[in-house]
């Protein structure tokens, strides 16, 4: 049976979908560099090319290049300052023609202007070590992006990113690693709404080795972004993000070829900003309806343990991973709260517990032959309709060299 296909403005027939084009590409490289010993080094690396596909006639030049001096005037002194530029200009013809294989139906559409973008980079960075056991980190980056048909895809024209970031290391005992870093970053014309006008995100990460066969791992995230009038159709006005991580772990070595591992991670996302509902009133849309300062909030506790077994030829591994996650908004305005509150087609609070053992042999000089069984196990608490079980099983064969 042959089926023809009516599309709105299209004559009915059997148009391709989803063909693979074919594309073509080439590109040449030059690099170059000082001695890697001394005070001074330097290096450029210089990358042009074209790519071209012979069925839509989208066209791509790109131009990328990177230049690099690094400076130590004391053993304890470095200074880094790199160049980046990248060019990439895309044309593609303004209509598209396809014909249809049942009637021999042609059917011409216009192509939107692709978007070409210009991006220059340049950073700075300075590492003393003051002690063995600290080392300090200060790095400032500028970015500018400039963007070649923007308004057709409703971007700004220009984007400028201001990023500044300190970081320390240090081993103030024996078995103890800590790091941390803090960075501040400013963006001038975000080109999409979830980028943030100012972010500061701070890390402090731990790793201490009590024994050599207990092992225990923690790091802890935050991030605060704001944004001022985001200026699009569905919301205005001012938005902050609040994101927070804590993960720790631990490993024990039972056996020198046997490894135990907990772990436990918490993440928390809450976003606020205004939005804007549009009623619909006889098949249009009516006036606009501002809800200040929604908050949304959703969070995932991530339970899990791990066995490892590593003996030669011989590998096997298996885990057990539990995760709660919840989220929810909460409308203000009457109109979203009746007669039913719109919130309730966003509640989430799912339970997940995901189970693995697999193992692998190998039987010859590469070739491994492994088996792997997964459970998944998927519990919607708000609608039982999307639960689910699953089970897989895979065989595989694999050669490494």
């Amino acid at each position: 049976m042959t089926t023809f296909l009516l599309l709105r403005g299209r004559a009915a027939d059997i148009y391709p979908h989803n063909l693979i084009p074919e594309i073509r590409e080439s590109s040449n490289t030059i690099k170059i560099h000082t001695s890697y010993t001394g005070q001074i080094v330097a290096s450029a690396t210089l990358n042009r090319g074209e790519r071209r596909n012979k069925d839509s006639r989208a066209e791509v030049d790109y131009l990328n290049g990177v230049g690099e001096l690094t400076w130590m005037p004391q053993h304890n002194i470095a200074v880094f300052l790199k160049y980046r530029h990248f060019d990439h200009d895309v044309d593609n013809p303004d209509t598209v023609s396809i014909t249809g294989t049942g009637l021999g139906n042609t059917y011409t559409y216009a192509v939107r202007p692709s978007l070409s973008t210009e991006r220059d980079v340049i950073s700075t960075a300075l590492r003393y070590r003051p002690v063995n056991n600290l080392t300090l980190r200060a790095e400032y980056s500028w970015e500018e992006i400039d963007r070649k048909n923007s308004d057709k895809w409703n971007l700004p024209g220009k984007t400028n990113k201001n990023t500044f970031t300190l970081s320390a290391t240090t081993r103030p005992l024996k078995r103890l690693n800590l790091k941390a870093f803090y960075t501040h970053k400013e963006i001038d014309n975000p080109a999409y709404n979830y980028e943030p006008d100012i972010s500061n995100q701070a890390k402090l990460t731990a790793t201490w080795n009590t024994t050599p066969e207990l092992t225990f791992f923690g790091t802890y995230s935050l991030t605060r972004d704001r944004r001022g009038d985001l200026g699009n159709q569905l919301s205005e006005g001012e938005r902050s993000a609040d994101r927070d991580m804590i993960m720790g772990n631990m490993t024990y070595m039972i056996l020198k070829d046997l490894s135990f591992t907990a772990g436990y991670a918490y993440f928390r996302n809450e976003v606020k900003q205004d939005i804007k509902y549009r009623q619909l009133v006889g098949g249009a849309l009516g006036t606009a309806l501002n809800d200040r300062g929604v908050p949304y909030k959703d969070t995932i506790d991530n339970f899990y343990i791990a066995l490892s077994y590593i003996k030669n030829r011989f590998n096997l591994n298996g885990h057990v991973s539990y995760t709660i996650s919840e989220g929810k908004f909460s409308p203000n305005i009457t109109e979203a709260l009746q007669p039913a509150s719109i919130a309730l087609f966003s509640k989430l609070k799912v339970y997940e517990t995901e189970t693995s053992i697999w193992g692998e042999y190998e039987v010859t000089k590469g070739w491994w032959v492994g088996l792997r069984y997964e459970y998944n196990n998927f519990d919607d608490k708000i609608d039982s309709s999307y639960d689910s079980r699953v089970h897989m099983t895979f065989l595989t064969i694999s050669k490494r060299w």
